[in-house]
């Protein structure tokens, strides 16, 4: 059976990174057709995060507190929003780690379920991360 692996590299910026309390994150991916397989199965699309970034062969930390993930219907057309709170908080307090996640299927390279996302070459339907932070207070400031 073949796999799929995607990889996405997300550009943090430094205030992000730094200087705020992230809240919540979701990473919304917009299917390109519907999600394909048996009728009526599902299957998870993971997102998890790597200890180096090399590309398609980047090793995954298999930790459960760091995997995230979403479940897919087949025959579903809906844009999947992934949770990914907990990645961006280990990004936040690992500066070392790259702010890089890969998606798979799970279980992956078993089952005939495969969904494909938009690439971010597709501008309107690029995968897309909703932050929701707080501003550090200004302590002593009038």
């Amino acid at each position: 059976m073949p796999a799929a692996r995607s990889v996405l590299r997300l550009a943090l910026s430094r205030p992000i990174r730094d200087s705020v309390q992230i809240l919540r994150g979701t990473l919304l991916l917009v299917p390109a057709v519907a999600a394909r397989g048996a009728r009526a199965d599902s299957f998870l699309v993971q997102a998890h995060t790597v200890f180096a970034d090399f590309g398609a062969k980047s090793p995954l930390v298999i930790d459960l507190t760091h995997v995230d993930s979403a479940r897919i219907y087949v025959g579903a057309t809906d844009t999947v929003r992934i949770e990914i709170t907990n990645l961006l908080q280990l990004w936040q307090t690992d500066s070392t780690k790259p702010a890089t996640i890969v998606l798979s299927a799970k279980p992956e390279g078993s089952d005939f379920a495969e969904i494909r996302f938009y690439p971010s070459a597709a501008t309107a339907y690029r995968p897309t991360v909703h932050l929701t932070y707080l501003q550090p207070y200004p302590f002593g400031l009038p």
